[in-house]
């Protein structure tokens, strides 16, 4: 496992505006995301199965209850499928989490000033992603 410090060298300067973990099943990698990434930097963590590892893991549940608090907001297909992980205790009960339903389409680009006239963003946010 990655340690902070490491992360944090290339974390750092892309001063991403959200990090995007793919996967509740990687609490240790989250914790150490948070510790690297600059505190402005909103993580949500999108799981793409109702319950998965839940049920199978205690191991999984206490770290994913020890290290719950790196994650600002989680997302899932369906509002349904938090409740295990909650229960399970990975999500806290005043954490938020939003319905977002996945994409399988390829993404193609865009030209930055039509990207920014459809989102309304004036800004440059930064995203970074990671997951299996």
């Amino acid at each position: 496992m990655p340690t902070a410090w490491r992360w944090r060298g290339w974390w750092r300067p892309l001063r991403p505006d959200i990090a995007h973990v793919n996967a509740l099943i990687f609490p240790g990698h989250t914790w150490l995301l948070r510790r690297a990434a600059p505190a402005a930097t909103a993580i949500v963590v999108q799981n793409h199965s109702p319950d998965g590892a839940v049920g199978r893991a205690p191991r999984l549940r206490l770290l994913g209850r020890a290290c719950r608090r790196a994650v600002d907001a989680f997302l899932f297909a369906a509002h349904e499928h938090a409740d295990p992980w909650r229960k399970a205790g990975f999500i806290a009960p005043a954490q938020p989490t939003y319905q977002v339903m996945e994409a399988s389409s390829p993404l193609r680009p865009v030209a930055r000033g039509v990207a920014r006239t459809r989102s309304a963003c004036a800004d440059r946010p930064r995203s970074c992603g990671s997951g299996a």
